[in-house]
């Protein structure tokens, strides 16, 4: 969680940036297992 989050006072807020900081997190899983799936299909040390 970011730490000025509870600093804002507005939960409506809060909630929203909670949200897109989800929706951030999943899309890097998603980048991340799609990176490891390349290094594996071709033994690339590159990456």
């Amino acid at each position: 969680m970011h730490p000025a989050l509870p600093k804002l006072g507005d939960a409506a807020t809060q909630g929203e940036v909670l949200k897109a900081l989800f929706e951030l997190t999943k899309q890097v899983e998603v980048v991340k297992k799609q990176l490891m799936r390349l290094e594996r299909r071709d033994d690339s040390t590159e990456l």
